[in-house]
């Protein structure tokens, strides 16, 4: 099991950025829009963000990416990885957004 995370964490690498850039947004629109932190609005800027950097993907799938396509796992399993960590991130992004209203 160490393998798919190993090849998550580097295909994750690759959209950092692109999650990077939304979490941003998301959080700009919780406190502009709402006026205070909103956890829906970043996790639909997460959920839009990583969708969008698996658009950028499987745009490109046919021209790049062989490394994880040859890895002799499953792209599907490569791919629900990094949304688990990206989804874990999330949480930790919140919990600490949040923390000074939890206590």
């Amino acid at each position: 099991m160490k393998q798919p995370i190993n090849l998550a964490i580097q295909f994750y690498r690759l959209i950092l950025l692109y999650n990077i850039a939304f979490t941003i947004l998301g959080i700009f629109l919780g406190l502009f829009a709402v006026g205070h932190f909103n956890a829906g609005i970043l996790l639909w800027g997460k959920l839009v963000g990583f969708g969008g950097a698996l658009a950028l993907y499987h745009y490109s799938a046919s021209r790049s990416y062989f490394y994880f396509r040859n890895a002799g796992y499953a792209i599907k399993t490569i791919i629900r990885t990094a949304f688990a960590i990206d989804i874990l991130l999330y949480i930790l992004v919140t919990l600490i957004l949040t923390w000074n209203h939890l206590f």
